[in-house]
């Protein structure tokens, strides 16, 4: 994310999930054949726990298709799969469903919740192991 700002290519609307709420969330949509499609595409590329990255944009089209295509060269560098706008379509359909949903799941001892988080840069950890 860090690169995307620096390189001017940062979304206005970014949802990073870790890997046990991107399989959380992939669980609870797993009856859609679009969700089954994306885990066998996850999994043919070796890809199974992933972290899922919802990013958006906001302004004309020109500015968004530039930004858009240096985004991806960026995240395709990191290792990063398009997988489309299903995800984040989704994600904007269902986003305010999760209290809805919370209870019934800590009933099944799964415990969600949704931390907004903000730091600078300088707080955030510059080396990631791989």
């Amino acid at each position: 994310m860090r690169e995307l700002e620096h390189g001017g290519a940062a979304p206005d609307v970014t949802r990073l999930s870790d890997e046990e709420e991107t399989r959380l969330s992939l669980t609870l949509a797993s009856g859609s054949l679009g969700t089954r499609v994306m885990r066998t595409y996850l999994a043919a590329r070796g890809r199974s726990n992933a972290c899922l990255a919802i990013v958006g944009w906001e302004d004309s089209e020109p500015r968004i298709g530039r930004r858009r295509a240096a985004a991806r060269a960026i995240l395709r560098r990191h290792e990063g799969l398009d997988l489309g706008s299903a995800p984040g379509a989704a994600w904007l359909k269902g986003r305010y469903h999760g209290p809805y949903v919370r209870d019934e799941l800590l009933r099944h001892g799964v415990l969600v919740e949704t931390l907004e988080t903000a730091t600078t840069w300088s707080g955030c950890a510059t080396r990631i192991a791989r």
